[in-house]
């Protein structure tokens, strides 16, 4: 599960918060630096859009039951 609450986003699995960070952060900011994303300059400011998922890695991708839904 993806948590976000304003800039704060929260990673769940099997009900364990796996990482938390600040869209935008200083830290969040040096990440996206140190990352393949460097060339692109509005990743993750955008506040609406689409959902991707990542599958440019060696090996299978296997996806099912992906549910999204506002929480409340």
């Amino acid at each position: 599960m993806i948590v976000v609450k304003g800039d704060t986003v929260q990673h769940w699995m099997n009900g364990q918060k796996l990482l938390e960070y600040v869209l935008g952060s200083p830290d969040w900011q040096a990440k996206v630096k140190a990352s393949k994303f460097v060339a692109y300059p509005n990743y993750g400011k955008a506040k609406r859009g689409y959902i991707a998922i990542q599958g440019d890695h060696d090996g299978a991708l296997s996806i099912r039951n992906v549910r999204i839904r506002e929480l409340k």
